[in-house]
């Protein structure tokens, strides 16, 4: 319960997360991650597991509300189960391949402790929590440059396949 607080906490605006355990936020100078296009990482230690990280990946597609509603409702009545799929990436900044980290897939729409798939005003709203072992995010390898850069996707898959993808900006640490 301490952890989804945390989390709830780090997700209400706390600005300072990753400074306060000595992360920086922003692009990398010559990341080959995609640029920012509207979700929001964050990384904090988990207080229940000194062995864990918690992320959580939030964001909004920005549409009216009507749209948003429409595509909860028939989230399943298409060609494919809808849903969110979020996905978390180490870069070494020059290298063009990004490290596949972890990946959790959340069919339908849903709104409980984890997270949140909903129809708002703004549009549709998602929020996830990953809990990750620290050395997940030791993405490298320490011989040239010790320094991680953490990146996360969220990608939302309508019933009719169509795919919306959303990247956060680049955490750059020492994980």
């Amino acid at each position: 319960m301490k952890a989804r607080k945390a989390v709830a906490w780090m997700t209400s605006g706390a600005a300072a997360v990753g400074t306060a355990f000595g992360l920086m936020t922003g692009p990398a100078p010559a990341s080959a991650a995609p640029g920012p296009t509207g979700a929001t990482l964050h990384i904090i230690q988990d207080p229940q597991n000194q062995g864990n990280y918690l992320l959580a990946i939030l964001g909004r597609f920005p549409m009216p509300q009507a749209d948003a509603v429409g595509f909860l409702n028939n989230i399943n009545n298409g060609d494919c189960q809808g849903g969110m799929n979020y996905y978390v990436f180490g870069d070494d900044e020059g290298n063009e391949d990004a490290r596949y980290i972890h990946f959790k897939p959340v069919l339908g729409a849903h709104d409980n402790p984890d997270g949140y798939l909903k129809a708002t005003s703004q549009g549709l709203e998602y929020r996830t929590q990953i809990q990750l072992r620290k050395s997940f995010l030791n993405e490298d390898s320490g011989v040239l440059d010790d320094n991680d850069e953490i990146y996360a996707q969220a990608h939302f898959k309508d019933s009719d396949c169509k795919i919306r993808i959303q990247t956060s900006q680049v955490i750059t640490g020492l994980f």
